[in-house]
């Protein structure tokens, strides 16, 4: 068993040249016994990432919030606080990083409130080694979506891709993985009206019927971060009947 400390195999990619990279990704595995932990960073085993394990949801949360992830694997086991349960104080905590969802359920109710509660992907138990890894490289890719993307300036918002960084009458504006993904997606694209669809198939690179309502909380939370008025927004429009946009008027505002 594990007590209270992070297990670390920084050192297992350091002695293995195929593995070796100056810019490992982290990623930290949040599983309820030792046993699964190993289990799942043994999946990981050829992917140049840096993985850390922690057993049970309050290791898993401090070790979450004691340094920078790029992914967090939460492996869903009640009875103990669940997956769900820790994705959503994840969320409250406002940690960037992508969260991917390992579900012992099969149900579509619990795969889009795993999406509703702030995961980015959930994956049905029992699933294949393989699937999860092109799983957990997509997201990773996504995270560090930083191609020749334009800095974006509307109002008082300003969205900086290359560090993935948005703030708000200057001062830094906390944004999970999907939450920045939509912004950008909308604001680049200013005045084009995005269905619900869309938005899934761009952000979460799903299209299951229902799960369009995990896109309105993630909007919902949004327009708490970056909106003057959540009530009557400035940036991100809702278009009646149809979907979301960008309004081009506060981009006019920002000077574009």
């Amino acid at each position: 068993m594990l007590h209270g400390k992070a297990v670390s195999r920084r050192e297992e990619y350091e002695v293995n040249p195929v593995l070796t990279t100056p810019d490992l990704r982290r990623v930290l595995v949040i599983a309820r016994e030792t046993g699964s932990a190993e289990l799942l960073t043994s999946h990981l085993n050829h992917l140049p990432i840096d993985v850390t394990m922690a057993n049970g949801a309050r290791q898993g949360l401090s070790t979450a919030l004691s340094r920078k992830y790029d992914l967090i694997i939460v492996d869903h086991a009640p009875p103990l606080m669940s997956g769900l349960e820790i994705c959503r104080a994840l969320r409250a905590e406002e940690v960037p990083a992508a969260v991917l969802v390992l579900s012992g359920a099969g149900s579509d109710a619990e795969r889009i409130l795993a999406l509703e509660l702030g995961a980015d992907d959930c994956l049905c138990k029992p699933f294949n080694v393989g699937e999860l890894r092109a799983r957990v490289k997509a997201l990773l890719r996504r995270h560090q979506w930083q191609d020749v993307k334009k800095p974006i300036e509307a109002a008082s918002l300003f969205i900086d891709p290359a560090a993935r960084r948005v703030t708000l009458a200057g001062r830094d504006v906390r944004l999970t993985c999907k939450e920045y993904d939509l912004l950008y997606l909308l604001a680049s694209q200013a005045d084009r009206v995005f269905t619900r669809t869309q938005l899934l198939a761009a952000a979460w690179k799903s299209c299951r019927r229902g799960s369009g309502h995990a896109v309105s909380c993630h909007i919902n939370r949004l327009r708490l971060k970056i909106e003057p008025n959540a009530r009557k927004p400035l940036y991100i429009v809702t278009v009646r009947g149809a979907g979301y946009k960008f309004a081009a008027c506060a981009k006019q505002l920002g000077g574009q």
